[in-house]
């Protein structure tokens, strides 16, 4: 009896190593930071003194612009202006997969006490940290990776992370100021940091 508890808890050990041993080599890769934070740390507030050219920063939360204009990320279905999906596709149980990404976002407005702001994006930096992954089973992760390019990857084994610029979160942008038609907007590459997420139990 003392024999077979031993072989129990020597299996038991090598269960657990190997699962340690392959969730590490197939952990995913985190994003990278750094130009989003260069980004936000150079931009001056935004002020009276603020004129066109000069890289800004501002403090609001994130408002749609129309109902059209919003994006749904396709796995934690939340309602956002930009989406970052990072994925590592993989096949059988080979722990190498290539990380594929795909960034979306759309024009949107960041409200203060002053009024809103356009925020009007041709690229989008993310100092933002992901949501947490869903289940093997959550619906869409199939889907995600079809767009992708990798419909017959094993959605179960496969990483995949959402990144998300939430409607209704509170967050930090820097972008460069332009003024068109007597309005103040920030445009080109926009960096972004989340102040505060939503709280999604008493969002509107």
């Amino acid at each position: 009896m003392g024999n077979l508890r031993i072989v129990i808890i020597i299996a038991a050990a090598i269960g657990l190593a190997a699962s340690l041993v392959w969730s590490f080599l197939t952990r995913m890769p985190g994003a990278a930071r750094g130009r989003a934070r260069k980004l936000l740390s150079s931009a001056s507030w935004l002020g009276a003194d603020s004129k066109d050219g000069d890289l800004v920063k501002l403090t609001g939360v994130v408002r749609a612009r129309e109902a059209g204009e919003r994006l749904m990320s396709p796995i934690s279905n939340i309602r956002c202006v930009a989406l970052r999906i990072r994925a590592q596709p993989r096949r059988g149980l080979d722990p190498r997969a290539k990380l594929v990404e795909k960034i979306d976002f759309k024009p949107f407005d960041l409200e203060d006490p002053d009024g809103r702001v356009p925020i009007e994006p041709t690229s989008v930096l993310f100092d933002i940290s992901p949501l947490a992954q869903s289940k093997p089973d959550a619906s869409g992760r199939a889907n995600v990776l079809t767009e992708l390019g990798h419909p017959s990857a094993n959605s179960a084994k496969s990483n995949i992370e959402e990144t998300v610029v939430e409607i209704g979160a509170t967050v930090t942008i820097a972008g460069t100021l332009a003024t068109v038609d007597g309005t103040q907007r920030l445009v080109g590459d926009i960096a972004c940091a989340v102040d505060r997420r939503l709280d999604r139990a008493h969002a509107p």
